[in-house]
């Protein structure tokens, strides 16, 4: 299970893995719902952004969690699999790109 840092607080947060999907749409769905209960306790305002035309791949935005936290659950075992991969941004965002 990935672990992420609340740092202001000194608290573990641990976030569902997705390398059971093989789709980067459902890595994303499965990644919010563990963030948005995340943030009822730790605070901040989740969203799920599904591409637009000429955009790629699905997003995760976690305003107002723990800094860097889309930094650390991409280095995390469960992160990606052979159908995607996760990549941060901005610290506060992961991006899933399916790979076919």
């Amino acid at each position: 299970m990935p672990i992420i840092s609340n740092s202001e607080k000194g608290e573990a947060i641990y976030l569902t893995r997705v390398d059971q999907h093989t789709t980067a749409h459902d890595a994303a769905r499965e990644l919010w719902a563990s963030v948005f209960e995340a943030s009822k306790k730790h605070g901040g305002e989740v969203v799920l952004k599904e591409p637009k035309d000429g955009e790629w791949g699905f997003t995760v935005l976690w305003e107002g969690g723990p800094k860097q936290w889309a930094d650390a659950y991409v280095v995390s075992d469960g992160a990606s699999t052979f159908g995607f991969v996760s990549e941060a941004q901005d610290g506060n965002m992961v991006r899933f790109t399916d790979l076919s």
